[in-house]
């Protein structure tokens, strides 16, 4: 500790400290222009994006308010995901929990192989369970909306 505090009070650390600071500020300034150009596409293309998505979910709500036959079609699709999601959660558990029992085997080179990969395989079906739960609380959402009332 004591060593810190004398090289807070050499003269070459400062030095390098502003040094430090001079070339930090000029490459910023530097970079500053291709930044800002960037962050103002990325961000254009995000909104061109999320405009895009909220036409597209008006047009489905539109869609659906037109025919309760689209709406009973879209409620068993919605369920059909759903199903297969809790499917999917439940075979990543599965898988999760095999490799979690394993380890009770005595550790030899194939059964860590083994375990590693069941662990690693049950992170896929987990991810698309809840990729598809998102998927069905959407289409749950805009049907409920094409059963309301039109403001």
């Amino acid at each position: 500790m004591k060593a810190w505090f004398q090289n807070l009070n050499s003269l070459d650390w400062w030095i390098g400290v502003v040094a430090v600071g001079i070339v930090i500020n000029l490459v910023s300034a530097y970079l500053k222009g291709p930044c800002d150009r960037l962050l103002s596409a990325v961000s254009k293309r995000w909104a061109t994006r999320t405009e895009a998505q909220r036409k597209a979910r008006d047009e489905r709500i539109a869609r659906l308010r037109a025919s309760r036959d689209e709406q009973t079609f879209a409620l068993i699709q919605a369920l059909h995901v759903r199903v297969r999601s809790v499917m999917m959660i439940l075979l990543g558990w599965v898988l999760m929990v095999t490799s979690l029992l394993l380890q009770k085997e005595p550790p030899t080179e194939h059964m860590t192989l083994v375990r590693l990969i069941l662990m690693l395989a049950s992170l896929l079906p987990m991810m698309l369970g809840f990729r598809d739960w998102s998927d069905v609380m959407r289409r749950r959402n805009e049907i409920y909306e094409a059963r309301k009332p039109a403001a």
